[in-house]
């Protein structure tokens, strides 16, 4: 890989995080110091549930071929910076939230020009036979993810964690048999003998 796409890539994503993070966190210290220093602070003011939602990837947990700076700048994020915020967003707001999501193969329409569709070998290699569900996850389960985090009520106790949106990845296919199948030889060895 060059080491410019290397740079550009970590750019994006852990550079850009990390700004969308110290401009999210100085928001809130400026808004906290804002109500503690007016002497007429306001419940309309007040800030109930602050959450920060980072965009991690499965790439991030389980690393891709060919990608290894795409994963290793989903995992900077999803993994180092949300553990440094899991400590550090609650010293500014003591009800402030930061959480993560990492989405495995997402149906969209790039993915499936990537992997020439359903039925193709790279489909099944990406979403099918590692995950437990066999398919790829839809868009509107990211969506639907975030929303989740970033509700008080029904996540007001999730804080520094990452939220695996993979439809159960277990990991990656290393190895392939490349000749003939064995299985399909065998039978059809029987059936000539038999």
């Amino acid at each position: 890989m060059d080491p410019s796409t290397w740079n550009r890539i970590f750019t994006t994503n852990i550079h850009g995080t990390f700004l969308t993070t110290k401009f999210w966190l100085r928001g809130l210290r400026d808004h906290v110091s804002s109500s503690s220093s007016s002497s007429s602070s306001s419940a309309n003011t007040e800030i109930k549930n602050p959450g920060l939602i980072i965009i991690g990837s499965e790439a991030g947990h389980f690393g891709v071929e060919t990608q290894a700076a795409y994963s290793a700048s989903k995992s900077a994020v999803q993994y180092g910076l949300l553990s440094s915020l899991r400590v550090e967003v609650p010293k500014i707001h003591a009800r402030a939230r930061s959480n993560a999501i990492a989405p495995g193969a997402v149906n969209t329409p790039r993915f499936q020009e990537e992997t020439n569709g359903a039925g193709t070998r790279r489909w099944w290699k990406e979403c099918e036979a590692t995950t437990g569900l066999k398919k790829p996850v839809e868009v509107e389960a990211v969506a639907r993810s975030v929303l989740f985090l970033a509700s008080e009520r029904w996540s007001g106790n999730i804080h520094g964690q990452c939220l695996n949106v993979d439809s159960g990845k277990q990991g990656v296919v290393v190895w392939e048999y490349e000749g003939e199948d064995e299985g399909k030889k065998e039978e059809e060895k029987v059936l000539m003998d038999g």
